[in-house]
């Protein structure tokens, strides 16, 4: 989706990714850190760090949407 891959390369943002099944209901969110990765907790688990991709299945569905904003309006 042309929309992620924009959003995925841009710097100096603060950025969340939500993921979603086939029927588009949202199933996970994951944040991506200032190193690059992206940090989600899963469940009652630790949380974990991983590619953006990394989650995607049956079980979180795919990335279907990803929002940013400013780190300086973030603070």
């Amino acid at each position: 989706d042309l929309a992620v891959r924009r959003a995925e390369g841009a710097r100096g943002f603060e950025k969340i990714a939500i993921f979603a099944n086939a029927q588009g209901k949202p199933k996970h969110a994951a944040r991506q850190r200032l190193t690059g990765r992206w940090t989600s907790k899963l469940g009652k688990m630790e949380d974990i760090e991983h590619d953006l991709r990394d989650l995607e299945g049956a079980m979180y569905g795919s990335v279907v949407l990803m929002m940013k904003r400013n780190i300086a309006s973030a603070a």
